[in-house]
């Protein structure tokens, strides 16, 4: 077991069945690996849907520098979080790497996924 996989198993711990899946996106490569992913959630995007997901993620990190611009006395942007009716995502960023964490719609779980998509960044 890698350090991401081991880190997401601690996540699965702290919030449970909340938690849909941890993906890293190599930004640069423009490719992503699945670290965790709840057998049903597989069941709800195509390939190619997931790859629209992916290619999204990208043009919104080419895009984070203007917004740590527009925010510049709150320093660097590290994560976004995104509530939607079905669903919570959180997307944690570097220049090279982004750990998005996709959560069902139990907003108590924000902390600790931000807490721990922040951390997995820092392991990639």
């Amino acid at each position: 077991m890698t350090e991401l996989e081991a880190r997401a198993g601690e996540l699965r711990e702290q919030v449970g069945e909340t938690l849909r899946g941890v993906v890293i996106a190599d930004l640069r490569e423009r490719d992503f690996d699945v670290i965790y992913m709840r057998e049903d959630i597989w069941e709800l995007y195509s390939d190619e849907t997931q790859q629209e997901i992916f290619e999204d993620a990208v043009f919104e990190a080419m895009g984070m520098d203007h917004k740590e611009d527009l925010f510049e006395p709150l320093g660097g942007l590290e994560a976004t979080v995104r509530v939607f009716e079905g669903g919570i995502n959180v997307l944690a960023w570097t220049d090279d790497y982004g750990v998005f964490v996709g959560l069902g719609p139990d907003e108590d779980a924000i902390p600790s996924a931000v807490r721990a998509a922040t951390e997995m960044q820092g392991m990639v």
